[in-house]
């Protein structure tokens, strides 16, 4: 046995305290905003946040992940997390996480999916020593993954992580009875593929927005690889010189105001810019403008590691 994993049996002996009548309340609330869901753009405001608010946490993420290529890509919630300059230390050692081997051979008991938590493999001291809590995920003192689907050896999971504590027995028997309705609401997605900002942030091996259709196991956008859809005879991207200029520094991971300060402007000005943007081309946060940058050049996107 590794040194700092839990034996497995503590896994089953541990007793559970039911949901409450207003987890369940909750829970029946945000199914029915998950019915509404078929466009990539809600998957971070309805799906994830919808997710943090019902559980309990402080991050939510939808993964998909190829086992055999380790390419990870990730769509996150808050969206302020998503920091590409932060992300590289994860790109070495993500496939090291100790949620993956459980994920990958998680089986359904009594129709349903048991999510697991960091805290059921790893004592909390073997995992604050662990290098990729060091070095990659500092911030993260728990995290429950409920696996979503496993095809080809793709792996896509919903993972909620807390900063502080762990996640109790509760909170894992909630999510396991929100697993039909997060699969229902992902699968949706995944076949319309019509949605508004369709981008993910790859974590490994290179960081790097993307759209979601180059996501393992996700099918392509039809939107031309943008993460949009696009109406025919549309222009793939309608940039101004200056807008240019605001989404390169963006897509290297800047602020506002260090936008502002590169370019000797407001950082009023440069939201300004972003916004004007965003309406002209039917985007909806900065990780989809960045891809502008691909479409109206030809590329399929920009490495901005």
């Amino acid at each position: 046995m590794h040194q700092g994993r839990r034996p497995a049996v503590l896994l089953v002996m541990e007793v559970s305290r039911a949901p409450t009548s207003a987890d369940l309340r909750r829970l029946l609330v945000w199914a029915g905003e998950l019915l509404e869901l078929s466009e990539d753009g809600a998957i971070t405001t309805t799906l994830l946040r919808g997710a943090a608010e019902v559980v309990g946490s402080d991050t939510a993420t939808v993964t998909h992940v190829d086992v055999r290529t380790r390419q990870e890509v990730a769509v996150l919630w808050p969206q302020a997390r998503a920091v590409i300059s932060k992300v590289g230390a994860y790109a070495e050692l993500g496939h090291t996480h100790p949620l993956r081997p459980p994920a990958l051979t998680a089986t359904a008991e009594r129709g349903r999916v048991l999510p697991v938590r960091i805290s059921d493999v790893l004592t909390r001291p073997a995992w604050r020593r662990s290098a990729l809590h060091v070095d990659a995920m500092p911030d993260i003192a728990d995290q429950i993954t409920l696996p979503l689907f496993r095809r080809d050896g793709v792996l896509h999971a919903l993972t909620l992580g807390r900063h502080s504590g762990t996640f109790t027995d509760r909170q894992r028997d909630l999510l396991a009875e929100a697993g039909a309705h997060v699969r229902a609401a992902l699968a949706r997605v995944h076949a319309a593929r019509t949605g508004l900002g369709g981008v993910g942030l790859q974590l490994a091996p290179h960081p790097r927005w993307v759209p979601l259709g180059v996501a393992p196991g996700v099918p392509a956008d039809p939107g031309g690889g943008t993460g949009r859809s696009r109406a025919p005879g549309r222009p793939a991207a309608a940039l101004s010189a200056r807008e240019r200029e605001v989404l390169e520094l963006v897509a290297e991971g800047l602020t506002d105001a260090q936008v502002a300060r590169r370019l000797g402007l407001r950082p009023a000005t440069v939201s300004r810019h972003l916004h004007r943007l965003y309406g002209r081309n039917g985007v909806t946060n900065r990780a989809a403008a960045v891809l502008l940058l691909g479409a109206s050049s030809g590329t399929r996107g920009r490495d901005v590691r």
